[in-house]
């Protein structure tokens, strides 16, 4: 992976640490590339998670990050992959408002044409069903099983992720 491919990849969580106004702590899950993950957020107030089953999928990572958080000291874990440089701070924010708005009690899941993308927001009371997760299956399960609200987002930037430089 070479440094520009890498700072690609990056921009979505960059997005997320610079619109934080609504919350308090940033957790940046790490996997195969953690030194340069950290070496290029070095300047950002975040805490740093290495995931040693990162080659095991999402799930690991959701449940690596979710274990950094203590439970009742937030209201809401907001997932926001790396991977997502079209993602707009507006979606973030019109995420965290529908959050709050629902009472800060029930997962919000931007949606994109009848496609669920991200970031997903959890309520501070889902911190033990995200530590359960494994593979690469992410939280589909979990936002299955719960009376979620789906925001109908007018952004292809919550699906469209950077896998590859030929993605661009």
């Amino acid at each position: 992976t070479t440094a520009y491919e890498l700072g690609v990849r990056l921009v979505g969580s960059e997005m997320c640490i610079r619109d934080r106004s609504k919350g308090s702590h940033v957790v940046v899950v790490t996997g195969c590339d953690h030194e340069n993950v950290m070496s290029l957020l070095s300047g950002y107030d975040v805490e740093f998670v290495y995931n040693e089953k990162w080659m095991e999928g999402m799930g690991s990572s959701l449940a690596c990050g979710a274990s950094a958080f203590e439970e009742k000291s937030y209201e809401g874990a907001l997932v926001c992959l790396g991977d997502l440089p079209f993602l707009e701070v507006a979606t973030i924010n019109l995420v965290i408002k529908a959050f709050v708005d629902g009472g800060s009690q029930r997962i919000v899941v931007p949606e994109f044409e009848g496609r669920h993308g991200h970031p997903v927001l959890f309520p501070s009371n889902y911190k033990f069903s995200l530590e359960q997760l494994t593979g690469d299956k992410g939280a589909k399960s979990i936002i299955r099983e719960r009376d979620s609200i789906v925001l109908d987002i007018e952004s292809k930037g919550i699906l469209r992720d950077m896998d590859r430089q030929a993605d661009l």
